[in-house]
């Protein structure tokens, strides 16, 4: 299973934040070299996985390789305890995700300080916690490090999951859509495979205040499929992960298993 080619090598502009400038600089030296060695390493593999289309097309592109597509399920259960963490009443977003620059977790903050009405909850923790907390509006809570038990409460009860990362797979939505919570996510990357537009969720196209407040206010409007939503999330279940794998190993020397196996209900 290959989950992406090295960001830092391939994709500095979106990964590397203004604190990375030293690593930019040094890729402009280095990264020639360090790409060809990459590239005849990745060479010895005899056969690639991918998590998601985007990762797939990634590897494509720099490695010149047709990798299979194989979409790993979600560790949390539906099924376990519940808590409800310390956060207020009322109605919610939710934002899983750790906090590092290129989640672009402070242009959800922006989006919520310029629209009081909206309100945001984050659950995660990470070394951009103390530069968020300086500019986080009363309509934001940074709840930090939550339990499982703690976050299938507020997968339940949130109007809908958030993101604006560039994410290589996408698993928060396949989390939330296994509670029948939509999501409001950046179009790019994983998830344009594990969010239906319309269905499991709304796009947005850049990650400003400007188009993160207007697509939480539609998917407010929304009436949305909780059946339908729960049901997408079964595609990426267990079950199916592994009737994947299996069809993958045994069809491998047949030649019979797609590149980009079916992935739908």
């Amino acid at each position: 299973m290959f989950h992406a080619p090295a960001r830092w090598l391939y994709q500095p502009a979106e990964y590397l934040s203004e604190e990375g400038m030293a690593v930019r600089a040094a890729m402009t030296l280095l990264g020639p070299t360090l790409r060809r060695w990459d590239r005849r390493a990745a060479a010895g593999a005899d056969e690639y996985w991918a998590l998601s289309s985007v990762v797939a097309d990634r590897i494509a592109a720099n490695y010149g390789i047709t990798a299979s597509i194989l979409p790993p399920p979600p560790s949390l259960q539906t099924d376990g305890p519940v808590e409800r963490p310390p956060i207020g009443d009322g109605p919610f977003f939710l934002c899983v995700s750790r906090l590092i620059p290129y989640k672009n977790i402070d242009a959800l903050v922006r989006a919520c300080a310029a629209d009081p009405s909206l309100r945001l909850v984050v659950a995660g923790t990470g070394p951009d916690r103390a530069r968020l907390a300086r500019s986080v509006p009363p309509n934001v809570e940074l709840l930090g490090y939550v339990s499982d038990a703690e976050l299938r409460w507020l997968y339940r009860h949130c109007t809908a999951l958030v993101s604006a990362s560039i994410e290589d797979y996408g698993l928060t939505p396949v989390e939330a859509a296994s509670f029948g919570r939509p999501s409001v996510v950046l179009r790019r990357g994983g998830f344009l495979d594990t969010v239906l537009e319309g269905e499991t969720g709304l796009f947005f196209d850049a990650p400003s205040a400007g188009q993160i407040g207007r697509a939480l206010h539609r998917a407010e409007d929304v009436a949305w499929d909780e059946d339908l939503i729960a049901k997408h999330a079964q595609v990426y279940s267990e079950a199916r992960f592994v009737e994947r794998l299996r069809a993958l190993v045994f069809d491998r020397d047949g030649g019979d298993a797609p590149a980009r196996p079916d992935i739908g209900p």
